[in-house]
């Protein structure tokens, strides 16, 4: 796929939408029992296509995010290459599915044993809803959680469940 047919990124924070109207919801993160230094919303919003779209921006904002380490996490680079790895191939559906209409919020990456994770926040141009996800270069038969899409990228499946994130993807929301 050439990069000419992408979404273009935003030049500026003039450019990211800010939620406009939508109810701050009171929800909170807890740690994950599972995952060191990771944590997760405690209420789970709607789902479609089992990907989450609408999470609202100031909700997020809101979020008391813990202190803590983000253990071996880093900053994505914020590009093209990021977006299509995070974004899905999914079916046409009455809930607008177009990666055109999203633009990349912010993403964090590591890399384990060869194979990276890449969480990330996309959001619509239009409606500013927030999507969350997970991709990973992991090849597909050793994935054994879950049910990955493939990415829009190759080589790449994407999660479409409920955020569980080290504490600097909760707080770049703040920045947004």
């Amino acid at each position: 796929m050439s990069s000419s047919t992408l979404p273009a990124l935003p030049d500026s924070d003039a450019e990211s939408d800010h939620s406009t109207g939508s109810l701050v919801l009171p929800f909170t993160l807890e740690q994950d029992p599972k995952r060191t230094h990771q944590y997760r919303t405690t209420e789970k919003l709607g789902r479609r296509n089992k990907i989450y779209w609408d999470y609202p921006l100031d909700a997020l904002n809101a979020l008391d995010v813990p202190d803590t380490n983000n253990g071996d996490w880093v900053a994505a680079e914020h590009s093209q290459t990021t977006f299509t790895r995070l974004f899905p191939v999914i079916k046409k559906s009455k809930f607008d599915t177009d990666y055109k209409n999203y633009k990349l919020l912010f993403a964090f990456q590591r890399t384990e044993n060869g194979v990276t994770y890449i969480k990330g926040a996309l959001q619509h141009r239009k409606t500013s809803e927030i999507v969350m996800l997970t991709a990973t270069n992991k090849p597909r038969a050793e994935i054994k959680e879950g049910k990955p899409k493939p990415s829009r990228a190759e080589g790449w499946h994407v999660y479409g469940v409920h955020m569980i994130a080290p504490p600097c993807f909760w707080r770049a929301f703040k920045a947004c």
